[in-house]
């Protein structure tokens, strides 16, 4: 009796299934029966329980299994079957196979926002990376997060991590710019996963950027132009537990003749014991005034991520349209000596621009390639559109349809998705509504989700106001070929979200959110642990109460947030049904220190619920951080230390984060960082990295033959246009010039550099409750320093009565058009005119006025002037009434 399978090992993808023939041979002369002893568990096919084999027969039977964690662990894993023969007393006969994992594409990174935005008033950001196991085994791993360039210090620099197969969670890296002065740039943050070895697993990018009161705008080619934003530096780096190696880095924008620049970017890690060499966000490019080409990586987002080396050719024929075409290797590498990328299908797309107005674009792409994560051939096609529509009003729509699969002899699946955004914002109401929905097999961005967000707020005064938010996050996304190990079947936190809030400033310093919300969550657990495998699926309801208490005090920042709640849920697991949540957050500044602290007693999420041990959760994080500069600015150094305990691992650690730099003149610096890592769990220990380097700056303020302006905002209170005594400078006002957008600063100024020479338009985007008294436009010949006065403004409203003389009241008459005017006590003068009903309206600055209906040269008589000071709420309605003069009447009595 022989008993063999036909395929000794079997190479399997992640999420697929596998199989192979199980060979049995009767080499007697007499019919045996065989029996299973059931080692064939978990099969789809599975062995028969009986088997009968004539004398010298040969037969073939089938077993087929599905690649889960509850049966691979990863690595090479033996599948063996037992046969035993009924009536013959002979040891039972069996048969081995191999199962080995493709090792590829376990750990899937990706930023939770593709952009994030720093705040002007503290340096502070928030970056988000979400982190999947896709695999069959748990993965342990640490993240680290740099920026480039350097000024931006991320906390905490590297965490540690353990995914169970399958899990899925999003990491919170807090950013802090380390010069808060003069002209500031944006940042790359490259985030990358390295496994004990020190080998790269994962990696991803966003963007991180600021407003500031200083801007550079991109120059002409004159003798110097090509220095201004350009610098590279090389950086030592040292790890305790991986490969160390040089770093190179630069990045820089060179403006050319004719509208035309170059543009490039440079990371290149050498790793002098290996002798191995890598390069990644490695970039060039050019943009002239109707083409642009760019090599090298790209990164893109066309509602499908388009990430990998290749190539994007621009075409702009004119204005108001363009043309984007995309040809991209699936690698996030330019080149590397360390290890080979996967055979994947490449990616084309195109995407068609339109933009008829200065407020309002359209987009439609085509995308073909290997959907992410899958490697199924995708083709998908989508639009966009951004509408600015009367007043304050923003619409923007956007749909896709996508095909995906049939390339590996699989189904193909339809997908489509869609949805809206629309914003609204009135001296009272505040409506912002934002929707979207696709299909499970969409390959968008968004697949298998649906997301409702919708807001409307009502100011009760200036200091306060009222809101009502529903909130709706429903993901149930579908996979042919499942590379997440099932995970489309579960893992989703679903939420719904009801809530009621208000938000008062009690003082110019202080401002305190609450909102009581009702939180509705469920999900599919199966897959998060072992020890989960057989939950149903699983829901919880909460009641909860949210505040949000803020104080600043220059120089002193304060912010509290805590979030309480009663919850019940339907987990098996826990030891009591209903229990009480709190989560409590506190963040302190002031100059060159503060304290950051995160305290959570119970789970918020009901993913969260897994972690409960010992029918207890508990998250802590708290620290301290120091920054000052010390001899005349030239040393800048800062550090923290936090102190954080994991509610699954049930243990501390530590992370401390310090760099310092020395400024060798204007365009030298010294730079060295320290990152280390604790742990009290064994087989952790610590983590030691430190970054040793030089980087060299080539700038200027301003360009030869081009011009600085300096605007310094202020606040016109008795509107004559100059800044008296006791008018104040107004920090926060957010404006354009030249297509450049900058904050002013706490004395409220903002500069602008490398302006041409000629007239350049001052635009408020944003003056926080202030306006422009008129068009501001400055001709610069020079530089220049221009003060711009500021007003508060006020609703006026009113109509006209036309009196008709006696005998000709059925005589029509058309108040349209009828000029209102408004003079202030220095004689500024404001107009509008009449619609079809006599109705007008006017904004004006605080002031006191003069209103009068300007009736020279009309058949109207009538309506003396009125005289009123308006306010920014509760002015009066105007009535003016006119007597119709268009034709005279005359009654003679005989």
């Amino acid at each position: 009796m022989r008993c063999i399978f036909l395929q000794d090992t079997v190479r399997i993808r992640y999420g697929s299934t596998f199989s192979n023939k199980l060979q049995l041979t009767n080499t007697t002369d007499t019919t045996l029966t065989l029996t299973s002893t059931g080692s064939a568990r978990d099969a789809l096919i599975a062995l028969p329980d009986t088997v009968l084999l004539p004398p010298h027969a040969v037969r073939l039977l089938p077993v087929k299994y599905l690649g889960s964690a509850a049966i691979l662990q990863g690595g090479l894993q033996a599948f063996t079957v037992q046969l035993r023969l009924r009536g013959v007393p002979l040891p039972p006969v069996t048969a081995t196979f191999y199962v080995q994992p493709d090792a590829s594409e376990k750990l899937l990174l990706s930023p939770a926002e593709p952009v994030t935005y720093t705040d002007p008033a503290t340096g502070l950001s928030k970056i988000s990376v979400k982190c999947v196991n896709s695999g069959y085994a748990p993965l342990s791993f640490r993240i680290s997060a740099i920026a480039i360039p350097e000024g931006l210090e991320i906390t905490p620099a590297t965490q540690e991590l353990q995914l169970q197969p399958g899990e899925q969670r999003v990491l919170l890296f807090r950013g802090r710019l380390l010069h808060r002065g003069g002209y500031t740039t944006d940042f790359s943050i490259q985030v990358t996963a390295a496994g004990k070895d020190g080998n790269i697993l994962a990696g991803t990018q966003l963007r991180a950027l600021s407003l500031s009161s200083e801007k550079r705008l991109a120059t002409g080619g004159d003798l110097y132009s090509n220095l201004l934003q350009n610098s590279i530096g090389l950086t030592r780096v040292a790890m305790s537990n991986g490969p160390s190696f040089y770093q190179l880095q630069g990045n820089g924008h060179v403006s050319l003749r004719d509208s035309k620049s170059l543009d490039y970017h440079l990371n290149l890690d050498y790793y002098d014991r290996l002798n191995a060499l890598e390069g990644y966000d490695t970039w060039v490019a050019f943009t002239g005034k109707h083409w642009g080409v760019k090599a090298g990586n790209i990164y893109d987002n066309l509602d499908y991520p388009l990430y990998g080396r290749g190539i994007k050719a621009s075409l702009m024929p004119s204005g108001k349209s363009g043309f984007d075409l995309y040809y991209l290797e699936d690698d996030y590498m330019l080149f590397s000596q360390l290890y080979k990328p996967p055979d994947r299908p490449a990616t084309w797309a195109a995407s068609y621009r339109y933009r008829p107005a200065s407020q309002t674009e359209a987009r439609l792409s085509v995308i073909r390639g290997p959907s992410p994560g899958t490697g199924e051939l995708a083709s998908l096609v989508n639009g966009q559109a951004d509408i600015r529509l009367k007043g304050k009003q923003h619409l923007q729509l956007e749909a896709g349809y996508s095909r995906e699969g049939g390339n590996k002899g699989t189904k193909a699946r339809p997908g489509y998705g869609g949805g809206f955004t629309y914003a609204s914002n009135s001296p009272r109401w505040d409506i912002r509504l934002n929707n979207y929905f696709s299909s499970p097999y969409y390959s968008g961005l968004r697949r298998g989700a649906v997301q409702l967000d919708d807001q409307l707020g009502y100011r009760l005064s200036s200091g306060s106001s009222f809101f009502l938010r529903y909130n709706r996050l429903h993901n149930r996304p579908a996979y042919i070929t499942d590379t997440l190990n099932g995970f489309s079947a579960g893992n989703y936190n679903n939420i719904t979200a009801y809530e009621a809030g208000w938000s008062q400033r009690i003082s110019p310093r202080l401002s305190l959110t609450a909102k009581p919300y009702l939180l509705e969550q469920d999900m599919q657990p199966s897959l998060l642990f072992p020890e989960t495998d057989s939950l149903p699926h699983l829901r919880s309801d909460a009641l909860r109460m949210a505040a949000d208490l803020q104080y600043d005090l220059q120089p002193h920042h304060f912010r509290l947030s805590a979030d309480y709640g009663s919850v019940k849920s339907d987990n098996p697991l826990l030891k009591h049904s209903r229990y009480s949540s709190l989560k409590v957050e506190a963040d302190y500044y002031c100059r060159i220190w503060g304290l950051n602290a995160t305290v959570q007693t119970a789970p918020y999420y009901l993913a969260e619920e897994v972690y409960v041990r010992d029918g207890s959760y508990r998250a802590y994080s708290f620290g301290p951080n120091i920054r000052f500069r010390a001899l005349k600015n030239k040393l800048d150094v800062s550090f923290s230390d936090y102190l954080n305990y994991n509610a699954y691992l049930a243990d501390w650690n530590n992370t401390f984060n310090g760099s310092a730099g020395f400024r060798l003149g204007r365009t030298w610096q010294l730079k060295g960082q320290v990152f280390h890592t604790f742990y009290n769990l064994q087989g952790y220990g610590s983590n030691l990295q430190t970054r040793i380097g030089v980087e060299k700056q080539f700038m200027q303020d301003n360009a030869p033959g081009l011009k600085k302006l300096e605007l310094t905002f202020f606040a016109d209170k008795n509107v004559n246009g100059r800044q008296d005594p006791g008018e104040n400078t107004l920090p926060g006002i957010i404006a354009e010039v030249a297509g450049a957008t900058a904050i002013s600063n706490k004395k409220g100024k903002i500069s602008y550099a490398n302006l041409r020479e000629g007239l350049q338009s001052v635009r408020l985007v944003n003056g926080s409750d202030w306006y422009l008294m008129k068009p501001l436009s400055v001709a610069l010949s020079r530089n220049r320093k221009i003060a711009v006065p500021l007003v508060r403004s006020g609703r006026l409203d009113g109509h006209i009565v036309i009196r008709r003389q006696q005998y000709l009241e059925d005589a029509a008459v058309n108040p349209e058009g009828i000029r209102i005017t408004a003079t202030d006590d220095l004689n500024h003068t404001f107009s509008t005119l009449t619609d079809a009903n006599g109705a007008f309206s006017l904004f004006l600055p605080l002031n006191h006025y003069v209103i009068r209906p300007e009736t020279e040269g009309l058949p109207f008589s009538g309506a003396p002037a009125r005289a009123l000071q308006v306010r920014k709420d509760n002015n009066p309605d105007l009535v003016f009434e006119l007597t119709d003069k268009s034709r005279e009447v005359e009654v003679k009595r005989f």
